[in-house]
């Protein structure tokens, strides 16, 4: 069987398309395309012109699905759909344009699926796991191979440049101002307690600033390209030179990671806010991830 998943977030969407061969998901093709959609949202409510968008990517990946024989696809949405007042009357406008069907995700969703996914890549017994998106961003820890908390933090790498950035990049007194804004989400919740994990050495990461972060430090420390693990050493040493080098910082971004070049520094402060948080010793970067997640849903559901 041949199945597709689109994702649609608050800065990019995404298309994979997989092979399922021995109970296993082999992906087959995978692109991006960065849509932006949280530029759309005005008073929290998503713009027609942000509904044609999402509907020009879509028709895009549905004329690309069909070269693929694709058997089955779906649509999921994240916090780019979710957090907006206006759900309903986008996703139903959407499919009027489309016949596409989303499936908005709750966060508590969206967490427990990237686990469920990165599971499918690596065989994992204790760790935290951390995906920073456009619009939310994501932790949970396990113990034993097994899910025990998760939580989903309103702030993502994109709406915070949106909110607090006015150039390429940002100021120093904007860099202070996100971190405020970052710690404040983190420390004030209750739900979830970094302290119980001191043990855990290291996190795995998955998602776009993910793997954006994994190639800013495979090109600049001069690393193998299939690297996938961050020593916190290195990042610490990374995070100091775009935080502090403007001009190095811009150059190394267009080299490696062009397309995250207004999201990839407010990503870095998400994680380092997380990080000072736990007792880690390094970041694992996986391939699979939230899509795979919930591919594997769907599959059991009409199994």
């Amino acid at each position: 069987m041949k199945y597709a998943v689109i994702d649609i977030g608050s800065n990019s969407i995404k298309l994979r398309v997989y092979k399922i061969k021995n109970d296993k998901i082999n992906i087959l093709f995978s692109n991006r395309i960065t849509a932006g959609l949280a530029y759309y949202i005005e008073y929290n409510i998503m713009t027609y012109e942000g509904i044609i968008k999402a509907v020009e990517v879509l028709n895009e990946y549905i004329s690309l699905i069909k070269n693929f024989s694709v058997d089955k696809y779906y649509i999921y949405a994240t916090a780019s759909i979710r957090n907006i007042e206006n759900t309903t009357e986008v996703t139903d406008e959407i499919f009027k344009l489309t016949e596409c069907r989303i499936d908005v995700l709750s966060s508590e969703d969206e967490a427990s699926l990237g686990f469920n996914g990165i599971m499918e890549d690596i065989n994992i017994r204790d760790g935290l796991m951390i995906d920073i998106g456009g619009g939310s961003s994501e932790a949970v820890s396990f113990m034993n191979g097994e899910k025990k908390e998760d939580i989903s933090f309103p702030i993502g790498s994109l709406n915070l440049y949106k909110k607090f950035v006015h150039d390429f990049l940002p100021a120093k007194e904007e860099i202070e101002i996100i971190t405020k804004n970052i710690s404040k989400e983190i420390n004030d919740t209750d739900s979830f307690s970094f302290d119980k994990y001191k043990n855990i050495k290291s996190i795995y990461m998955i998602g776009g600033t993910a793997y954006s972060l994994l190639k800013l430090i495979n090109n600049h420390f001069d690393l193998n390209k299939d690297n996938k693990v961050i020593q916190l050493s290195i990042f610490k040493k990374l995070k100091e030179l775009l935080l502090n080098d403007y001009s190095k910082a811009k150059e190394l971004i267009i080299k490696s990671c062009p397309d995250r070049v207004h999201t990839i520094i407010p990503g870095i402060l998400i994680l380092d806010c997380i990080i000072d948080k736990t007792h880690i010793e390094n970041m694992i970067v996986s391939d699979y991830g939230l899509s795979e997640g919930y591919l594997i849903r769907k599959i059991k559901e009409e199994n």
